[in-house]
């Protein structure tokens, strides 16, 4: 797994930390499932653990839950939470889940249904700060670093990159993995 550099670990409990911390790095498409991580979050949901630090109180602990059935590469368990919770943040999680799929003109609807999320400008944020290594390997940021065409222009990149297996999935995963870390802070709450 990436280091989790964007996320309070605080605000995180231990036992789903520990997930976190132990899954592998989650691809740019419906790969990889992770078996470990799989039970791992199966008994979370058994013994009815919060995911989040604060007494169980998460603003939305589906949404949590969603983002950790990304990491375990269970994309329809992912899907049937995001798509039950009618927030931006639960069209945030679809729209990344239709891209790991790669159901990419479905991403773009759902991202489009999110607006101006306080994430996309963050994560836009971020992206200008790496902006000149990244352009250096190889990736066009230009549609990264503006927080309205940010989602749209990272499935487009994303779906270039699964599909002619680019040299730049690496920085492009990376990016998806502080996008997840932004977004599974901000639905912690």
């Amino acid at each position: 797994m990436p280091v989790l550099d964007l996320i309070a670990a605080e605000k995180i409990a231990p036992r789903a930390l520990a997930v976190i911390e132990a899954a592998p790095s989650p691809g740019l498409g419906a790969a990889p499932k992770c078996r470990a991580t799989r039970q791992a979050i199966e008994s979370l949901v058994a013994d009815q653990t919060s995911i989040c630090e604060s007494n169980g109180n998460c603003e939305n602990e589906k949404l949590a839950l969603s983002a950790l059935w990304l990491l375990a590469g269970e994309l329809d368990r992912s899907h049937s939470l995001s798509q039950a919770v009618e927030a931006t943040s639960g069209s945030y999680w679809h729209g990344i889940m239709h891209r790991r799929e790669g159901d990419f003109w479905n991403s773009k609807y759902w991202f489009r249904r999110v607006g101006a999320h306080p994430v996309l400008q963050q994560l836009a944020e971020r992206i200008a700060v790496d902006r000149k290594s990244l352009e250096s390997q190889g990736l066009d940021c230009r549609g990264l670093v503006g927080a309205d065409t940010v989602a749209e222009a990272l499935v487009d990149l994303c779906q270039a990159a699964v599909t002619e297996k680019s040299e730049i999935s690496l920085d492009l995963e990376l990016i998806c993995w502080w996008e997840w870390q932004l977004l599974f802070s901000y639905s912690l709450g």
